[in-house]
């Protein structure tokens, strides 16, 4: 079970939501988003590429990650 910013994360992605513009829409600071995007990671329900310099590039939701907003909606 994940939390209700990790929900939320969850479907902004979903949604074709810029990270850039996620964090604002959670109210979290960047480095909270990117912890919260590696746990996801580290959870199964997202995939993460990064830059050479480790910051998130891009993320998108893994099978997993659909299969848990389809059950929650």
């Amino acid at each position: 079970m994940i939390g209700n910013i990790q929900e939320r994360l969850l479907e902004y992605v979903s949604n074709g939501q810029e990270l850039k513009y996620i964090a604002d829409f959670l109210n979290l600071s960047k480095l909270s988003l990117k912890k919260e995007i590696e746990n996801l990671e580290e959870r199964g329900y997202l995939q993460v590429a990064n830059h050479i310099d480790g910051s998130i590039y891009s993320c998108w939701l893994t099978d997993e990650g659909w299969l848990y907003l389809d059950e929650l909606f």
